[in-house]
């Protein structure tokens, strides 16, 4: 990984009416991703025990995004989202929105 520690957020979202991906940038600690935007993924460029694992922030976002989804529509799927921590094909973990919810590490992509 990255030695300066850089963090970046894989997101689609709409344009002038048309679904985009983008990619935004951040410090090790943030990388901005707007309110409607779906979360693709996101590094976790500390590495650390924890660097494969959701961070409570992470869980937050994507709980807050998932229970918004559920107010206007209440048979919403929740989207999964992924930590990418390392360079192989493999070196993700896909989480989902939940209290509770247990991440599925090493899924590829």
């Amino acid at each position: 990984m990255r030695s300066d520690k850089v963090a970046f957020s894989l997101v689609t979202e709409r344009v002038d009416g048309v679904l985009v991906k983008k990619l935004y940038s951040g410090d090790a600690w943030t990388s901005p991703v707007p309110r409607d935007a779906r979360l693709i993924g996101h590094v976790h460029p500390n590495e650390n025990a924890f660097q494969v694992l959701p961070s409570t922030q992470d869980m937050n976002m994507v709980n807050a995004r998932y229970f918004r989804d559920l107010m206007t529509n209440p048979n919403a799927n929740p989207v999964p989202t992924r930590i990418f921590w390392g360079p192989g094909n493999t070196d993700n973990t896909i989480f989902y929105p939940g209290f509770g919810k247990t991440p599925l590490p090493g899924q590829g992509g």
